[in-house]
C-alpha cells in the first residue's frame, strides 16, 4: 500500500503519522505529503484550521524524537552512519558544520532546506541545544513550511494529482531561495545589534 492509498483509506490520522515520520528522518517526501494532506482535507471538507495544527504537532513530535536520539546517542550514531551509509554520513557532517557555523538560527531555517531538514534535529540533539530553544525554533520553521505546502494543497484541491508531481521540483527551488533571503536578513539584524552593543 502506497502512502497516498494509506491516506485515502485511513484519513488524516495517516497524514499525521506520515508527517511525524518524515520529520523523524524517515525518507518520505514532505514536498508531496503536505500538499496532498491539504488537498485531501479540502476534498473531505476538513477545515484548514484543523489540518494545519495537526500537521505542525505531528512534525514537532517527529523533530523531538530525532532530537532525543541525537542527544542520547550522539557521536556514536554519526560514526555508525558514516561507516554504514557514507552518503548519509556526508549529509550529517555538512549539517553539523552548518549548525556550528550559524548556531541556533540554523534549526529554524533548516526546516525549509531539503538536506538540512533531514538531519538538523539529530545534530541539534548531539550538540545538546536546550530543548526549549530547539522546540521553539523548530516550531517556527516547520509552521512556515507546513503552512505554505498544506495551504497550497488546500487551495488547489481539485488538481491534487498535478500537485503530487509538480510541487516537489518547484518547492526545492523556491522555498530554499526564500529561506536564504530570511537568513540574510537575520544575519544583518544580528550584525546591527552587535554594532550597537559595541
Amino acid at each position: 500500500m502506497s502512502w497516498m492509498s494509506a491516506v485515502e483509506t485511513y484519513g488524516l490520522w495517516a497524514v499525521f503519522i506520515l508527517v511525524a515520520l518524515e520529520y523523524a528522518c524517515f525518507p518520505l517526501p514532505s514536498e508531496v505529503i503536505l500538499p496532498f494532506a491539504g488537498a485531501f482535507a479540502a476534498r473531505t471538507d476538513v477545515p484548514f484550521q484543523y489540518v494545519l495544527p495537526g500537521c505542525c504537532a505531528a512534525g514537532l513530535l517527529g523533530c523531538l524524537l530525532c532530537y532525543a536520539v541525537g542527544r542520547s546517542v550522539g557521536g556514536k550514531l554519526l560514526a555508525w552512519v558514516e561507516k554504514r551509509f557514507p552518503i548519509a554520513g556526508k549529509g550529517l557532517c555538512a549539517t553539523r558544520a552548518w549548525f556550528e557555523k550559524h548556531g541556533s538560527v540554523s534549526v529554524m531555517l533548516g526546516r525549509v532546506l531539503p538536506l538540512f531538514r533531514t538531519y538538523i534535529s539529530l545534530i541539534a540533539g548531539m550538540a545538546r541545544q536546550p530543548v526549549w530553544k530547539f522546540t521553539l525554533l523548530s516550531l517556527i520553521g516547520l509552521t512556515v513550511w507546513n503552512t505554505v505546502l498544506v495551504g497550497l494543497g488546500y487551495l488547489l484541491a481539485g488538481q491534487w494529482e498535478a500537485i503530487a508531481y509538480g510541487t516537489r521540483g518547484y518547492m526545492r527551488v523556491a522555498l530554499p531561495l526564500v529561506a536564504v533571503g530570511v537568513f540574510v536578513i537575520v544575519l544583518r539584524i544580528r550584525k546591527s545589534a552587535k554594532r550597537k552593543e559595541t
